[in-house]
């Protein structure tokens, strides 16, 4: 997933994490193993799966969780990590990935050697902020989500006379424009840092539909099945 979600464990942080320091047998003044960078735990943050086995997705997450090396996390002010966020998940840094880790192992140092463009603090976070929503509102549909209500296909009047399948297809359209939003969205995040770079006559800016990390996104989630009609 990239953008937003993918918060689904807790840590017992209780008395500034008593429990977890009691068992590796450590004092609550320790910063270093297995609770490096203290400091930041519980801070608003970009974060990634480490280990991966497709492309590189960094998703953004307020105040509240922590990290450690398989989930590094970048952080800095709100402006600064809308536009990181953007161009992490842009086809620019696809692209200088395949060089810099060709491996599954996604490590922070690969980031740390990719260079910035010229006046990157100046590009427009407002493609980054709506697809953040746009992947917030999709993963609170997950049952993991810690904000889930209900299932976006279940009618909300219950006392409406409507069959689940007639309200299926309704829904199905709406994820289907959802999904079209998104990789629109993603389209024009990376004609923005492909134009930063100055790679526009060597990067396509195109995103397929495959590639849109959404729950509602059919493509996404069943790229196997060839027929749109049996994805839905």
């Amino acid at each position: 997933r990239k953008w937003a979600g993918n918060e689904e464990y807790i840590l017992d942080w209780g008395s500034e994490g008593e429990a977890i320091h009691r068992y590796h047998d450590v004092p609550l003044s320790t910063n270093g193993a297995p609770m490096r960078g203290k400091a930041y735990f519980f801070q608003p943050s970009l974060a990634w799966s480490r280990i991966r086995t497709s492309d590189s997705s960094l998703r953004s997450h307020g105040p509240g969780l922590a990290y450690d090396s398989t989930a590094p996390s970048i952080f800095g002010e709100e402006g600064v990590r809308s536009v990181l966020l953007g161009l992490l998940n842009s086809v620019v840094v696809r692209h200088l990935l395949g060089a810099l880790s060709p491996t599954l192992d996604f490590r922070i140092a690969a980031l740390s050697n990719i260079p910035l463009p010229s006046g990157w603090r100046e590009i427009d976070p407002s493609t980054v902020k709506e697809l953040e929503s746009l992947a917030r509102a999709d993963w609170n549909t997950v049952e993991l989500s810690w904000d889930f209500e209900t299932m976006p296909w279940v009618p909300q009047d219950r006392a409406a006379d409507v069959r689940v399948a007639d309200f299926w297809a309704t829904c199905a359209d709406e994820f289907d424009a959802l999904s079209d939003r998104a990789r629109a969205l993603e389209e024009e995040n990376n004609r923005a840092f492909i134009k930063a770079y100055g790679l526009s006559d060597e990067l396509d800016a195109t995103v397929p539909l495959e590639r849109v990390s959404l729950q509602v996104n059919a493509s996404w989630r069943f790229p196997s099945v060839d027929d749109p009609t049996s994805r839905r």
